[in-house]
């Protein structure tokens, strides 16, 4: 018995080619992480911990979707209805055009289709706030008589329609 060692043969050049692509390209990605994780660290620190800080203290009213309660004959004791509420927001108020839209006729409309005093919406719309809202508990079939008049008038921003739940309560 011999104990001759085995040589290895010499890798082949095709091996070495691949291994030199390979090494680089994980020297380019691990470049790129590491430049990634420093901006975030770094550069983007104070925003991003600001984001986090809103995101974390918000309020928000999340409103249920109730279902319907019947008694053992079937006969309904408190029924569930979809309706809606209307906000707007006064500074972004726009037609499909782009322009500005024209809020006497806005309230004139808000009023015929939701039952509104006109002035009072006209105060509403003219207002600096950012949110308004101008009804509430609106039902759908109100909701699609405002759709179909914002869609003839091409107004396109600045106005919000909620969806939530009512209990209606039979007589």
């Amino acid at each position: 018995m011999s104990n001759k060692l085995k040589k290895f043969p010499k890798p082949d050049t095709k091996i070495k080619k691949r291994l030199m692509t390979y090494s680089v390209f994980t020297f380019i990605l691990l470049v790129l992480l590491t430049t990634r994780i420093v901006w975030l660290q770094f550069v983007q620190a104070a925003e991003l911990k600001e984001d986090a800080y809103k995101q974390q203290i918000a309020t928000r009213t999340i409103l249920p979707k109730r279902g319907n309660i019947y008694d053992s004959s079937g006969k309904g004791l408190a029924l569930s209805a979809e309706v809606d509420t209307v906000s707007v927001n006064p500074t972004r108020l726009k037609t499909s055009s782009g322009s500005d839209v024209d809020k006497p006729a806005l309230a004139k409309a808000f009023s015929t289709i939701l039952g509104l005093d006109e002035t009072d919406t006209l105060e509403k719309l003219n207002s600096d706030s950012t949110t308004v809202k101008i009804a509430e508990k609106v039902s759908t079939d109100k909701i699609a008589s405002l759709q179909d008049w914002l869609s003839t008038n091409k107004i396109t921003a600045g106005i919000n329609i909620d969806s939530s739940t009512r209990t209606l309560l039979p007589l």
